[in-house]
């Protein structure tokens, strides 16, 4: 079984990708592969991606012809995870926000979880260059879905994650219908009541350079009420 795909959705991320793909090639080097999933980008990731995939044999790219948002993407990653036999799918923002440096510290909990939470509010976890306002609102969030959904994790809403992917399977992950913070809050809650082991490893988030955010204010109105619908309907 392949240990780890590490899987990016991307919407115009070329300039960010070209200085994280390096190290984490590297990193993954003998032990996993990358899949990009490209909702549709127009600044020449596809043509990147082509002469990598020239270059190398774990590299993978799935371009789609339309957006079709961070969820389905993921969806799109973990089938793939799972026909292909990895054991670990790994989650992570290609805009430079995750550090491929902190990959190492959810290597050291394999084999003690299901799922490997990265996270900004335990010991040695943080944030870089966030105003107060956006740190108010993410750990906010975290401790108000943790609260309602009884879930025992401090970042809920982050999306450095690793799950098994027996447990993608199992948990009916293709079902999530959540987008954005609430897409992460219901991945873990899922696991949760599996009954799945669930544990947190310190990351340092940091706020994009170049690019444009996705967030937008539907996402976190969809986060507020659909704690609620995952408290009551799942």
């Amino acid at each position: 079984m392949k240990q780890i795909l590490v899987v990016l959705p991307v919407i115009n991320e070329r300039e960010n990708l070209e200085k994280m793909l390096p190290g984490l090639l590297e990193y993954l080097e003998g032990k996993g592969e990358v899949l990009c999933i490209d909702d549709n980008s127009t600044d020449g990731t596809d043509k990147m991606f082509q002469k990598l995939m020239q270059e190398r044999n774990n590299i993978h790219y799935i371009r789609n012809d339309r957006k079709v948002g961070l969820g389905n993407a993921y969806k799109m990653g973990a089938d793939f995870a799972i026909k292909n036999g990895y054991e670990w799918m790994q989650q992570m923002d290609s805009d430079l926000s995750h550090r491929v440096e902190d990959l190492k510290n959810f290597d050291t909990m394999m084999n003690e979880a299901d799922l490997i939470v990265g996270s900004r509010y335990i010991k040695g976890g943080g944030i870089l260059n966030w105003p107060l306002t956006r740190r108010i609102l993410s750990k906010g969030g975290s401790m108000y879905a943790r609260i309602i959904l009884g879930c025992p994790v401090n970042d809920l809403t982050g999306g450095f994650n690793r799950t098994r992917t027996r447990v993608l399977k199992d948990i009916n992950f293709s079902d999530i219908k959540s987008r954005g913070y609430a897409f992460q809050i219901e991945l873990k809650y899922r696991a949760h009541r599996k009954g799945y082991q669930l544990k947190e490893v310190p990351i340092i988030f940091t706020d994009r350079v170049a690019g444009k955010t996705k967030m937008n204010k539907s996402i976190v109105l969809e986060a507020i009420w659909k704690v609620w619908w995952m408290r009551f309907c799942l």
